[in-house]
């Protein structure tokens, strides 16, 4: 049982100010803290709240747990809500491999036979702190070869126009071939390295395939991303401990996602970025977090019930 002076110490460390502590009685009382305490010091103040929550059996420990594990104060939070750092590893470091085995080559190919946007996105948000973060670039919008439609010269000069740029800077560009069958791709891939001859930074040129298709030499093929329910269970794990939650709740949000992201009897890596995708930005919103929490309890209760 938490004695009042403990209570009252709780209270002073953690909202240090009237505002802060007037806050936290409007968030998780419902109340006003100036209609119980007087207008004196933050010590005074924190007694007097003390007993007002036991004269009017107000739970003040559960309220101070509960906003406790529902702020999201650490900078480890936000590393761990990042999807870019989602089971990518394997990617990365398939990436790092080529990096070496091209030695003073600053042009690089990586090809990846699943053209999913989500994926795209965080996997050259990866690559940006991969190569240094500060001075990259990523283009979002990257280009399409589809030689049915237009010339593989399109996207060999939209990227040679970026050779001012790699005077400077790291240039990640994800490039959509999953239209485009192997010669197309190796024109394309021919063209870029005879327009870009000797760029002072790396251009990393992410090529998004159909599945066998046939690549240059010099364009490393990366595995197909995958995720099992281990990968699922580590980063549930992980992130409930990290936001200082009670780590059972791992269990029914991994229950969750491994449901959502299940796709003929398979988990479906797309599918599951998208429900990741909502989860975190409701666990980055402030009022949707706690609508998060409440739901993943009752989950547990009922599972356990």
């Amino acid at each position: 049982m938490t004695t009042a002076a403990t209570l009252d110490s709780i209270l002073r460390e953690r909202y240090p100010t009237r505002r802060q502590l007037r806050e936290f009685v409007r968030r998780r009382l419902g109340e006003n803290l100036d209609d119980y305490v007087g207008t004196g010091g933050l010590r005074d103040v924190a007694f007097q709240l003390v007993e007002a929550a036991d004269s009017n059996g107000w739970d003040l420990a559960s309220a101070l747990e509960r906003d406790r594990i529902l702020s999201l104060a650490t900078p480890v939070n936000f590393n761990l809500l990042d999807l870019a750092t989602f089971d990518l590893q394997s990617l990365v470091d398939g990436f790092y491999a080529e990096q070496l085995r091209a030695g003073t080559r600053r042009v690089l190919g990586i090809a990846v036979a699943w053209p999913d946007t989500k994926f795209v996105r965080y996997f050259c948000d990866r690559l940006q702190r991969a190569l240094g973060g500060t001075w990259v670039q990523v283009d979002p919008d990257g280009t399409t070869l589809n030689p049915e439609m237009w010339s593989t010269d399109v996207a060999v000069r939209r990227i040679a126009s970026q050779s001012r740029n790699l005077q400077v800077r790291h240039i990640v560009f994800p490039v959509w071939c999953d239209r485009a069958d192997g010669q197309a791709i190796k024109r394309f891939w021919q063209g870029v390295r005879g327009e870009l001859t000797s760029p002072l930074r790396y251009l990393v040129l992410v090529l998004l395939t159909a599945p066998d298709t046939d690549l240059p030499v010099d364009v490393a093929a990366l595995p197909v991303p995958s995720v099992n329910e281990e990968d699922i269970h580590r980063w549930t794990v992980e992130v409930v401990n990290a936001l200082g939650w009670p780590v059972e709740l791992a269990v029914p949000w991994k229950r969750r996602l491994l449901s959502g992201a299940e796709l003929d009897g398979e988990l479906n890596l797309a599918m599951l970025y998208t429900i990741l995708d909502d989860d975190v930005q409701r666990v980055r919103d402030a009022g949707a977090r706690e609508e998060f929490y409440d739901e993943l309890r009752r989950s547990l209760q009922e599972a356990r019930s």
